[in-house]
């Protein structure tokens, strides 16, 4: 089975955010990717767990699978919108199967 290589970024940031980082990644092409929540965790601030009475708080891991160009376009915006907002970057090699999907 051939597999062809990719690049995976992988953001947690928090949820009130994400109009900000969607809108870097409307403007690559079709960019596709998954948001999940996260339930907890702990970071150089210490723990984290979101407010269970409102969204203050809450954080998600975004994930999105491109060829390098494209993921090394949207750090550049990335950086430029995480350089005001706190959360983690990823990036990291990956196989995929279906390459006409990323």
């Amino acid at each position: 089975m051939q597999t062809y290589s990719r690049k995976k970024l992988e953001l947690i940031i928090e949820t009130a955010h994400m109009p900000r980082i969607k809108a870097v990644l409307e403007r690559h092409d079709n960019q596709a990717y998954t948001v999940v929540p996260c339930l907890s965790g702990r970071g150089a601030r210490g723990d984290w767990t979101p407010d269970r009475l409102s969204a203050a708080g809450s954080r998600v891991l975004l994930i999105a699978v491109a060829e390098e160009a494209i993921i090394q376009s949207i750090l550049e915006d990335f950086y430029e919108v995480l350089a005001e907002l706190p959360g983690v970057v990823f990036v990291s090699d990956v196989d995929v199967l279906r390459p006409e999907r990323f």
